[in-house]
C-alpha cells in the first residue's frame, strides 16, 4: 500500500511526463505543418529521461501488495511509461540521422522520417491518459474535499457541543467550587481541631514521659541514698546449713505418734504463724551458737518459704554485732528494709517521698535521721500491695542502748501494717523475754539434736566407720555435751580432727572429748591454753593477733570505711614494721613473689597463734580477712577476766596497735 507522501510524488511524475512527451508530439505537428519549432523544445528534450527515470523509481519503490486505487495508479504509471518509451524511439531515430544546425537538421528529418500514423497513436494515448489522470485527481481532491467539509461539519456540531457542555461545565463548577470550598472550610476546620488535639497529646505524652522520668531518677536517688557497702556482708559471712538441717521446721506431722513432741509442736507454731494465723510476730530464741543466723538464713533462701508466703514480699536484715556501727544499729536495719522494700517499686518509692516531702532532697546515705528512716518504712509497708514478710536476725546484737527502740519498731510494723509477718531472732535475754513473752515462739537448741548427730556423722564419718558401735557412741557424746550448740559442735569437732591427725583411736578421741568444756568461755580458754601457754612467745603473737582484730572493729572512722576490714594485707604491713617503713618512706613497692610469703607467714601464724579464735574469711571485697569466730568469742576476751589475761600477754599499746593500723591502710 503506497503512503500518502508515495502517492502523491508518483502521480506528480505520471503528470510532467505526460507533459513533456504532449509538448515532444505538439512540436512535431507544428513542424510537419511547416511552422517554425519552439527553442525550448531542446531543453524539453533534455529534461524528458530525468522524468521517466524519477517515474520509474516511483514504481520500484511502490510497496506490495497495493490496494485498488494504488494499483491503478501504478497501472497508468506504467502505461505512460511505455507511451514515453515508444516516444523516445522515434526521437532517437531522428537525432541519430541530424547533422549541421540543429534547427535545420530537426526540420529536414522530420520531413523526411516523420511517421504521422506513430505519433498519432501516441498522442491519442497520451491524451487518454491525461484525461484518466485528470478524472483520479479531481476524484481525489473531491474526496479531499467531502472529507474537509466531512470535518467542517463536525467541527460545528463539535463546536456547538463544546459550547453546551462548557456552559454545563461552568455550572457544574461552579457547584463544586462552592461544594469545595465548603469542604475546605470544613477540612481546615478539622486540621485545626485535631492539630489542636494532637498537641495537647503530644504535650500530654511529653509531661508524662518527663513525669515518669522524673519519677524514675527520684526513685534512683532514693536508692542511692539508702544504700551503704555492708549491707548484706552479715548475711553473706554466715555459712549455709548443712545438707538436710533444719527441714524439720516445714515437717509438721498430723497422725504420727510424736504429733505433741517438742518439734512438731515449734514446726505447727511456725508454720501457722507462716500463714498468718494469729500472731503477727514470732520469736527464734536460742543460746549462743546454737545456729540462729544459719536458720534464719535458711529461712530466707529456702524456696519452700516463698511457695508457703505465696505473693508476699521476703524482707530480711541480719544485725552483726562485729561489723560496723551501722551493722550493730536500727539505723541500719531500717535503712536496709526500706530499700529491699522500694527497691523494685516505683510507685511505692513515690508514696514515700510524697508522703514525707523533705526526703525528696536526700542524696547520701548520711542525709537520713533515724526518725525519717522509721516513718518511711512504716509508710512503704502501709502502702505495699503485696502482704509482706520480714525476717530479722539478731535483734541481741543491737547496741543495748536501742534494744528497746528496736522492739518499739518492730511493735508498730506488727500494729499499724495489717498484712504483715516479723520473725525475730535472739538470744533469750531478760528484755526479749519480757517484751516478748506472749508471741509464739520456738528454743532451737531444743529442736537441733537430729541436725546436729547428722553434722557430726558427716564431718567424722570419713575417718571411721560409721557402723562402729563405739562410734556412735562418740556421736551421741558429743550431742549430749553440747547441749544444742552448734557451735561448740564444731570447736569440738575441730578438737578431734586434730586428734585423730595424731592417730588417736576411738576411745583416745573419747577422753579428748571429756576434757573439753560445756560452756563456750570454759571452752575458749581451753582451746588457748592448749596452744599458747607453755610458751610466751606464742602467747605475745596470738595476743596481738587478737588485738589488732578487735582494734579494726572498734575503729569509728565513719560507718563503711575499708580500714575498718582487718584484711591478711593490712595485718601483715600493720605486723611487718620494716617492710611498711620502708614502703612509706622510700616508696618502695615489692614484687608479688616477694610479698606472698610475707602474706603467707601471716595467715600460717593466725591461725596458729589465735587457738582458733581467729578465722579466715573473705570480705565483702574479696580480699582474705581476719575476724573472731563468732561474737562469743568476742564477748569472752573483752567480758570476762581470763579473756583480758588472754588480751595484756601482747606487750603493745592501744596507741600504737591504732597508728600502725592507720599506717598500713596508707601503705
Amino acid at each position: 500500500m503506497l503512503t500518502g507522501l508515495e502517492a502523491f510524488s508518483m502521480a506528480c511524475n505520471i503528470m510532467q511526463v505526460i507533459s513533456f512527451t504532449g509538448e515532444v508530439i505538439s512540436t512535431f505537428q507544428a513542424i510537419r505543418h511547416g511552422q517554425s519549432p519552439d527553442v525550448s523544445i531542446a531543453v524539453t528534450a533534455k529534461q524528458m529521461p530525468e522524468a521517466f527515470e524519477a517515474l520509474s523509481q516511483s514504481l520500484e519503490q511502490a510497496q506490495k501488495p497495493l490496494n485498488k486505487d494504488d494499483a491503478e495508479m501504478a497501472d497508468l504509471a506504467a502505461q505512460c511509461l511505455a507511451a514515453a518509451a515508444a516516444l523516445k524511439v522515434e526521437l532517437d531515430k531522428i537525432w541519430d540521422s541530424t547533422k549541421g544546425s540543429y534547427r535545420a537538421a530537426l526540420t529536414g528529418t522530420v520531413k523526411k522520417m516523420f511517421n504521422q500514423r506513430k505519433i498519432d497513436e501516441l498522442e491519442k494515448l497520451l491524451r487518454v491518459l491525461r484525461e484518466i489522470m485528470e478524472q483520479r485527481l479531481l476524484h481525489r481532491i473531491w474526496s479531499l474535499r467531502h472529507f474537509i467539509d466531512a470535518i467542517a461539519a463536525s467541527e460545528t456540531r463539535l463546536a456547538g457541543l463544546i459550547r453546551d457542555e462548557s456552559e454545563s461545565v461552568k455550572e457544574h463548577l461552579a457547584l463544586q467550587g462552592d461544594q469545595l470550598r465548603d469542604d475546605i472550610a470544613d477540612l481546615s476546620a478539622r486540621v485545626t481541631s485535631e492539630a489542636a488535639q494532637t498537641r495537647r497529646e503530644i504535650a500530654l505524652r511529653i509531661k508524662e514521659t518527663a513525669t515518669v522520668q522524673a519519677s524514675e531518677a527520684e526513685h534512683q536517688q532514693l536508692l542511692i541514698s539508702l544504700e551503704y557497702e555492708t549491707q548484706n556482708e552479715r548475711r553473706n559471712q554466715i555459712v549455709d546449713s548443712y545438707a538436710d538441717t533444719f527441714r524439720w521446721i516445714f515437717d509438721c506431722p498430723k497422725y504420727e505418734p510424736d504429733e505433741w513432741s517438742i518439734r512438731a509442736q515449734s514446726s505447727k507454731s511456725f508454720l501457722r504463724w507462716l500463714h498468718s494465723e494469729g500472731s503477727a510476730l514470732y520469736w527464734i530464741s536460742g543460746k549462743a551458737g546454737s545456729g540462729k543466723s544459719t536458720l534464719m538464713k535458711f529461712l530466707v533462701d529456702e524456696p519452700q518459704t516463698e511457695a508457703e508466703l505465696g505473693d508476699s514480699a521476703i524482707l530480711s536484715h541480719f544485725v552483726w554485732m562485729a561489723g560496723h556501727k551501722v551493722q550493730r544499729s536500727i539505723y541500719g536495719l531500717s535503712c536496709s528494709l526500706l530499700r529491699q522494700l522500694v527497691q523494685d517499686d516505683r510507685g511505692l518509692s513515690a508514696c514515700v517521698l510524697d508522703k514525707i516531702p523533705r526526703t525528696r532532697g536526700y542524696k547520701f546515705f548520711g542525709d537520713w535521721s533515724v526518725q525519717d528512716l522509721e516513718a518511711a518504712l512504716l509508710v512503704a509497708l502501709a502502702e505495699s500491695t503485696k502482704p509482706v514478710c520480714v525476717f530479722l536476725d539478731g535483734l541481741d546484737e543491737v547496741t543495748h542502748e536501742e534494744q528497746g527502740r528496736t522492739l518499739d519498731l518492730v511493735d508498730k510494723m506488727c500494729s499499724r501494717v495489717p498484712r504483715l509477718r516479723v520473725c525475730v531472732s535472739s538470744r533469750p535475754e531478760p528484755i526479749f523475754q519480757t517484751r516478748l513473752r506472749n508471741v509464739p515462739a520456738l528454743r532451737l537448741q531444743d529442736l537441733t539434736r537430729e541436725d546436729i548427730k547428722q553434722y557430726v556423722s558427716g564431718a567424722l564419718g570419713s575417718a571411721f566407720d560409721t557402723g562402729d558401735p563405739e562410734f556412735r557412741d562418740l556421736v551421741g557424746k558429743i550431742c549430749n555435751k553440747s547441749d544444742g550448740v552448734f557451735l561448740w559442735v564444731s570447736l569440738a569437732i575441730k578438737s578431734l580432727q586434730r586428734g585423730n591427725r595424731d592417730e588417736n583411736t576411738l576411745e583416745e578421741l573419747e577422753k579428748r572429748l571429756e576434757t573439753l568444756p560445756k560452756d563456750l568461755h570454759q571452752l575458749y580458754e581451753s582451746m588457748w591454753h592448749r596452744l599458747n601457754d607453755d610458751e610466751p612467745i606464742y602467747r605475745e603473737d596470738g595476743a596481738q593477733f587478737l588485738n589488732y582484730a578487735l582494734g579494726y572493729e572498734d575503729i569509728g572512722l565513719g560507718f563503711d570505711l575499708p580500714i575498718l576490714t582487718c584484711t591478711i594485707d593490712q595485718l601483715t604491713l600493720a605486723r611487718e614494721g620494716c617492710l611498711r617503713r620502708k614502703i612509706l618512706e622510700e616508696n618502695y613497692s615489692p614484687l608479688v613473689v616477694e610479698w606472698i610469703p610475707y602474706v603467707r607467714k601471716t595467715a600460717r601464724q593466725l591461725e596458729i597463734r589465735s587457738a582458733g579464735l581467729l578465722e579466715i574469711t573473705t570480705n565483702m571485697w574479696g580480699e582474705p580477712s581476719a575476724r573472731l569466730i563468732h561474737r562469743s568469742a568476742k564477748e569472752f576476751l573483752e567480758n570476762t577476766p581470763r579473756g583480758q589475761q588472754i588480751l595484756q600477754y601482747d606487750k603493745s599499746t592501744a596507741e600504737d596497735r591504732m597508728c600502725n593500723i592507720i599506717l598500713a591502710t596508707i601503705a
